[in-house]
């Protein structure tokens, strides 16, 4: 009597069904992930190529942080910028940058409604304790401060 074959059944080896579907389901799984991961995900309706601004469909984009300033030196923009670079503020004014501060924990900078101040969140490095069950007990706290500083750049924060 000859033995009945699985479907699935490679080279003499019997695979049931069963495991060949979650083996391609994982496949299927990983190749999305990938795409996520690398931004490069088809979701526009539209046939552009997915350059430019972002308009024109095409592929999906992870947009770039509000927070995050890019600055050419060699672009002629008017006015004056406020960024944080390696968590120092910084003011750009055509192609000249000032750094600010120094400390390296400054962040959400914002120019006051008439131009005269930054004011900026500078964090600190706390102990802080709780109690817990009638036990103290210590964090390490990230504190943050409200600061400002002169939009000139000519006093300190």
């Amino acid at each position: 009597m000859k033995a009945r074959r699985t479907a699935g059944e490679v080279a003499g080896a019997r695979l049931p069904i069963g495991d060949l579907l979650s083996l391609v389901g994982l496949i299927a799984v990983a190749v999305v992930s990938l795409t996520l991961l690398t931004g490069n995900l088809p979701l526009g309706a539209g046939g552009g190529d997915g350059g430019g601004d972002g308009g024109g469909g095409g592929a999906f984009r992870t947009p770039t942080p509000s927070n995050v300033v890019i600055v050419d030196p060699r672009a002629d923009v008017p006015g004056t910028i406020v960024y944080v670079k390696a968590g120092n503020i910084w003011l750009q004014h055509g192609e000249k940058a000032v750094a600010l501060t120094d400390g390296g924990r400054d962040a959400m900078p914002s120019f006051t409604a008439d131009g005269q101040w930054i004011y900026f969140i500078r964090t600190a490095d706390e102990l802080g304790r709780w109690t817990v069950g009638g036990v103290f007990a210590r964090y390490l706290l990230d504190m943050p401060t409200l600061m400002r500083v002169p939009a000139d750049g000519s006093g300190p924060a």
